[in-house]
């Protein structure tokens, strides 16, 4: 993906929406949509399941309890959707979106980012994409919904595992899924140089969970929308764990380095 300006800029993660269930934020996902789309120098990642999707066995029980009709869960997302999508560099559909898909069933995700022309940034599992910037800096992110090894201790652990095992030159590695937030930066050596590689594991807008509290999980969401802010001048990536603060410093350094804030 070639950025159309010059200097710094921001990656948001957005983390599991549940766009339809009772328990979601809509409100903010919306409002954080809104942000994203109109500042001028962000970007963002959605790490998947966008809705409930409650079709198969006894999770179609689950749905009846729900205030929304299904297809007006997909309403709510095609409208979230034309909000954002002018600023996704990575979707990915989640294992609730799946649900539709398996069996042989239709992707009516994939055909919606198709029409908004981002059907090369859709994967049902894996996306890694490449922001090139003007100056000729590239700084690569990896999305996946899911990563194998989680930890009830630690909410970065599979992630980390991922980035020492697997890492292919990644400057940030998105995961989601699990419903909690955390973040971790590890050094690497690439093609002879040092780089700090930001892996970060996204929460849930979905903030009321019977089900979690039925079994006990652990609430752990010490952030809910980060962001990275890379500066491609001098080939720095920060993280921020909140999308204010981190559009406050991308503000700030757009200024003091000269460039259109």
């Amino acid at each position: 993906i070639d950025v159309k300006f010059e200097g710094p800029y921001g990656v948001v993660g957005l983390p599991d929406h549940h766009l339809d269930n009772i328990g979601t934020m809509l409100a903010r996902a919306l409002d954080d949509a809104k942000i994203v789309n109109e500042h001028p120098h962000l970007f963002c990642v959605g790490i998947g399941d966008w809705i409930d999707n409650f079709i198969i066995g006894f999770l179609e029980k689950v749905r009846r309890k729900n205030v929304m009709s299904h297809s007006d869960s997909w309403r709510i997302l095609e409208h979230y959707l034309d909000l954002l999508y002018p600023s996704l560099i990575a979707a990915i559909s989640g294992n609730h979106m799946d649900w539709s898909t398996s069996g042989g069933g239709y992707d009516v995700l994939k055909r919606m980012f198709e029409e908004r022309g981002l059907g090369s940034i859709y994967d049902t599992d894996e996306i890694r994409v490449r922001l090139n910037s003007p100056c000729g800096t590239q700084f690569t992110h990896l999305a996946r919904h899911k990563y194998r090894g989680n930890s009830q201790y630690n909410a970065t652990h599979a992630i980390t595992k991922w980035i020492l095992e697997s890492w292919q030159g990644e400057d940030v590695v998105w995961g989601g899924h699990i419903h909690t937030a955390g973040h971790v930066s590890i050094q690497k050596q690439y093609m002879g140089q040092s780089r700090v590689v930001h892996g970060v594991q996204l929460g849930a807008y979905k903030k009321h969970d019977d089900y979690a509290r039925r079994e006990a999980f652990r609430q752990n969401t010490p952030f809910l929308t980060p962001m990275t802010v890379h500066i491609p001048e001098t080939g720095k990536s920060l993280f921020f764990d909140d999308l204010t603060d981190g559009i406050k410093h991308l503000e700030m350094v757009r200024k003091d380095m000269g460039f259109v804030v």
